[in-house]
């Protein structure tokens, strides 16, 4: 598979923001965590939704931690720009 381009837009990640404390967002579960982390994911889904192909219908009705699973076994050589992009757009819906 290809490349994505999961380049981070803005400056809400810092490098020592811990790239590990993604899985507890994910399955956070105050509402504020569950709303960021919805935006993020359907962001990250447009990014990647040709390389997945597979339809957002079924995507949406996955779970944020699945979601995450599924994307990062489709990008396995891109995990940690898959985690700096979603928490990067996690951070920025919450802020």
């Amino acid at each position: 598979m290809s490349e994505i381009d999961l380049s981070l837009m803005g400056n809400y990640l810092d490098s020592s923001d811990d790239l590990s404390s993604l899985e507890s967002y994910l399955v956070g579960k105050g509402d504020t965590t569950a709303y960021g982390m919805n935006i993020a994911m359907a962001i990250v889904f447009s990014r990647v939704a040709n390389a997945l192909n597979m339809d957002k219908d079924v995507y949406d009705q996955l779970s944020n931690i699945n979601k995450f699973y599924l994307l990062r076994g489709a990008l396995p050589e891109q995990e940690q720009e898959l985690r700096k992009f979603i928490l990067e757009r996690f951070y920025k819906s919450i802020s």
